[in-house]
Parts: C-alpha cells; structure tokens; sequence
C-alpha cells in the first residue's frame, strides 16, 4: 500500500509532467501563498532580498520534499493537495480516501458551488452513463453467482464500476438535499 505522501508526490510530479505547470510556479506561485494563509510558512518580506530568500528557502525545501531528501511535512497535506490543478486534485483525493477504505465524494466542491450560484446542477445523465458501465461490467454475475470461477480482472472491473455509481448517487442526493432541503422520506431521521 502507498502512504499519503507517496501518492501526493505522484500527482504533483503527474501534474508537473503532464501540464504547463512547472514545480517552480506550483511551489512559489500555487503552494506558497496557501501555506503562508494557513500560517504554516512566513512568506512576509520587508524587501526585495527578504523576499527573494523566502522564494529561495521554499523553492529548495519543495525540491527536497520531492526528490524524497526531505520528509514530507504532513500540516502541508491539505494546501498542498488543494494547489494541485481540478483533475490531480480530485484523484488525489480519491486515492486518499481509497487507501482508508473510503469513497471520494466530492462534497466541497458542491457547497462551494451552491454558496455562489444558489442552483446545484443535476447529473442524472451521468449517474445513468455509471449505471450502464455497471451493466456493461456485469460478466460475473451472468451466472446468478459469484464463486471462485470468476475472473478476478472483471470482478475488479465489476466493482470499480459500481463504487462509481454509488459515489454519483450519493452525491446526486448531496446536491438535491443541499438546494432544496429535502432529505428524502425512506432513511430521513
């Protein structure tokens, strides 16, 4: 199993590789000014000098911390993994959340969305999109059962599929309960 700081690094140096984004822009541009709002690093500079040596100072710590020299700092985990560019940031976390045993649920980005706009878009499309992979992933259970003769590579697939579904139902239920108060009849307490 990878640990937290493992999968970290591996998205920040994908995102590093894959976009236009460059460690240097990342760590003084993206990461520092999260750590200084959170008090975790003095970004404050008085002048010029002051300023290029906490530039300085975070650019080799960050190099450091990827190159493995230097442990990762785990009160930086969450500025650093919210400084990761939308798609990095959302697997991620979903690797995060799937090394405790637990479903990524988008749940923030929700509430940030209603808070400014008041309106939640729907996803039934999408929830029915996952509902369809399901099917279309349902080899092993062609049979009425599942037993030891079941591929392990499509009772993967199988599974993936279905946590999908279930992490888009729950949060269609998030949005609908979120913008309108409704909490359903059936498990409201």
């Amino acid at each position: 199993m990878q640990s937290e700081n493992h999968i970290i690094l591996s998205f920040t140096r994908q995102a590093v590789a894959d976009t236009s984004l460059s460690l240097d822009h990342f760590s003084l541009r993206v990461l520092l000014p999260k750590l200084a709002e959170h008090g975790l690093v003095d970004a404050s500079a008085d002048n010029v000098k002051q300023y290029e040596s906490t530039c300085n100072r975070i650019r080799t710590r960050i190099r450091k911390i990827m190159t493995g020299d230097m442990l990762f700092p785990m009160e930086w985990k969450w500025p650093w993994i919210n400084s990761l560019p939308a798609p990095y940031q959302d697997e991620c976390r979903r690797s995060l959340a799937a090394i405790a045993g637990l479903l990524y649920i988008p749940a923030a980005a929700l509430t940030e969305s209603f808070l400014d706009k008041k309106v939640l878009a729907a996803d039934i499309a999408g929830f029915m999109r996952e509902t369809a992979e399901v099917l279309s992933a349902a080899a092993p259970a062609a049979d009425g059962q599942y037993d030891h003769l079941d591929s392990i590579d499509e009772c993967n697939r199988l599974i993936d599929e279905l946590d999908d579904v279930i992490s888009l139902a729950t949060l269609e239920k998030l949005k609908i309960t979120t913008a309108t108060g409704a909490k359903g009849t059936r498990y409201a307490v």
